[in-house]
């Protein structure tokens, strides 16, 4: 496959070069040449990119497509009652109602110019079934939760599914839900399987004020120091939203190389108080990818919104406006965010030698100023999923003209 004239090519290599004219070919799933003037096989497919700009598809952090029917079910809860209605909700789906979820979900993300997101539901597997009629690349994580019933059997269950599990695109994690839903031993034995098999361990943490309160109440620690006393903190932890948090707790994410996944629109719609400390994040060190939450607490799956209001967040929650500069927002959607699922060296950027997982956006109106010293600054704040024509993962076409094949 060869895409022909690119009139922008936003690698998120080591330089973040931005070439213009140029072309990439694409052999079987890989990047095989990026330059000018390459020669197409005469079977191969040439796609026209004279008026596109072309760049890495981009990664959410953080779903739970298995509740995609949800949208707009409590628009003006904060999380705890938000929680409960959407808890009483998901206990009525079927097996089919969640598959259709995550068909729907992974539609809206590959229009919007996802690639590649990491999933957290329970029961995973009709996510899974749903997930595996498109081509996208996932790690989905079963969740162990103290209030769905017996967590040894919950976590007996995850282990069944993981070690029988193989796909090309599809890896597999396990989630655990809360250090609030789970005690101290579940939390101690999902991190020792999940260690032993080098799985991807995400858990929502430090979300409102009140977890972190009784957080201390109940172990003294806070709730990054607690994880870390559990042995749980590795690099091989996401740990989601993370927005109460002290510098000292952040210095204790950072020796220990966890991530962190942001959602900012999810954590504003539920009013969760606090702001994620982004700059002191970026000051340790720390992997920060952006995650959209589900539809259920953001409406929305669109990856552009989310690095926009993201630096608008940052920007006016420091009183700086050289806080969340452009291209790091870039970065978390993209390489940033590779490197918070360790997968940096397969995806995440535009180069020879990694996957083609590769997304168009079609030059329009919105645009109508764009040269290549502002296209970073267009791609976040003046642009949407809708700007998205095609998409190719693992070196096959996906979308073309904003259609899904």
């Amino acid at each position: 496959m060869l895409l022909k004239n690119c009139k922008y090519v936003i690698t998120q290599n080591k330089a973040r070069d931005i070439l213009e004219n140029t072309d990439i070919e694409i052999e079987s799933n890989k990047i095989k040449n990026i330059g000018k003037n390459l020669k197409s096989k005469t079977k191969d497919k040439t796609i026209d990119c004279s008026n596109k700009i072309v760049m890495p598809g981009l990664i959410n952090t953080h779903t739970h497509i298995g509740m995609h029917s949800l949208r707009g079910i409590c628009d003006d809860e904060e999380l705890p009652n938000w929680l409960n209605k959407v808890v009483a909700a998901e206990k009525k789906f079927t097996p089919k109602q969640i598959q259709q979820n995550a068909e729907q979900a992974c539609k809206e993300m590959l229009l919007s110019g996802t690639t590649t997101f990491v999933e957290m539901y329970t029961p995973l597997e009709p996510v899974i079934v749903g997930v595996k009629k498109h081509t996208i690349r996932a790690i989905l994580c079963p969740v162990i939760y103290g209030f769905l019933g017996n967590v040894k059997e919950q976590l007996a269950a995850a282990k069944k599914l993981i070690d029988r599990f193989s796909h090309p695109l599809i890896q597999l994690g396990l989630g655990a839900h809360s250090i609030y839903t789970c005690d101290e031993q579940t939390l101690k034995d999902i991190k020792y399987y999940a260690h032993r098999k080098q799985l991807l361990t995400p858990i929502h943490l430090a979300e409102t004020r009140k977890e972190r309160f009784d957080c201390f109440d109940k172990h003294k620690k806070l709730p990054a120091e607690y994880l870390a006393s559990l042995g749980f903190l590795n690099e091989k932890t996401l740990l989601v939203h993370s927005i109460w948090l002290t510098k000292g707790e952040v210095r204790v994410i950072a020796q220990h190389t966890s991530s962190v996944s942001h959602c900012p629109v999810s954590n504003m719609k539920l009013s969760s108080g606090g702001v994620t400390p982004l700059m002191e994040m970026f000051e340790e060190n720390i992997a920060v990818g952006l995650g959209t939450d589900s539809v259920a607490s953001n409406n929305s799956m669109d990856m552009f919104k989310e690095m926009m209001i993201c630096g608008l967040l940052h920007k006016q929650h420091r009183w700086d406006s050289k806080a969340a500069p452009v291209q790091k927002l870039l970065d978390m959607a993209t390489i940033d965010g590779a490197k918070v699922i360790g997968m940096e060296k397969e995806i995440g950027s535009l180069e020879v030698g990694k996957k083609a997982d590769i997304i168009c956006l079609h030059i329009s109106e919105n645009q109508c100023s764009l040269i290549k010293e502002n296209v970073v600054s267009h791609l976040i704040y003046a642009t949407n999923g809708g700007n998205v024509c095609d998409v190719i993962v693992d070196g096959k076409i996906v979308v073309t003209n904003r259609k899904i094949l």
